[in-house]
């Protein structure tokens, strides 16, 4: 997907090192947690809008399967070039599945578990076939750029929740 360094964001909003490892891990990782909601939220849907085949480079889809798709629809097969549009929209079985998802945040990252359609896979079945898990978690620059700006926007109130923490401490011997 993309490598976004989110522990050296957190320990360069700490004021000379005060805080410690664990903290800044902890915090790293509620911020990957939201990082992971905002991309799935925010732009997995972008990769089912009009312009999205230009966008993210998708894989030129076969004139055989444009005219399934228009047949399918109940439009004319002749004209498919509005079926271009929309590449990665067939029934909408894809859009519907990818809402249900679970991310899985670490101190230096996020994954996102969803579960797609059986003809969703990082490896395509056939050889010309696209590639529609590389297609579905690409990530533009300008994206790249807008995860930082959420990152250091929310970091702030993380820190907040965190830095109100009281830890016990466990006296022996008294």
């Amino acid at each position: 997907m993309f490598a976004l360094q989110t522990e050296m964001i957190v320990r360069s909003a700490f004021l000379q090192g005060q805080e410690s490892v664990r903290a800044v891990r902890r915090i790293s990782k509620k911020l990957n947690q939201a990082m992971g909601d905002h991309w799935h939220k925010e732009m997995l849907p972008r990769h089912f809008a009009r312009d999205a085949a230009t966008k993210y480079g998708y894989k030129e889809r076969s004139k055989s399967y444009l005219k399934r798709k228009a047949r399918k629809m109940g439009r004319d097969p002749a004209q498919f070039e509005q079926m271009r549009q929309f590449p990665l929209v067939f029934e909408g079985d894809l859009q519907r599945s990818l809402k249900a998802f679970e991310v899985k945040a670490f101190p230096g990252r996020f994954s996102i578990k969803m579960k797609g359609p059986s003809y969703v896979g990082m490896r395509p079945f056939r050889r010309n076939a696209p590639n529609m898990g590389k297609e579905l978690t690409t990530v533009t620059d300008e994206e790249i750029r807008e995860m930082t700006d959420f990152a250091i926007k929310v970091l702030p109130k993380i820190m907040a929740t965190e830095s109100k923490r009281v830890r016990k401490h466990t006296v022996f011997g008294a």
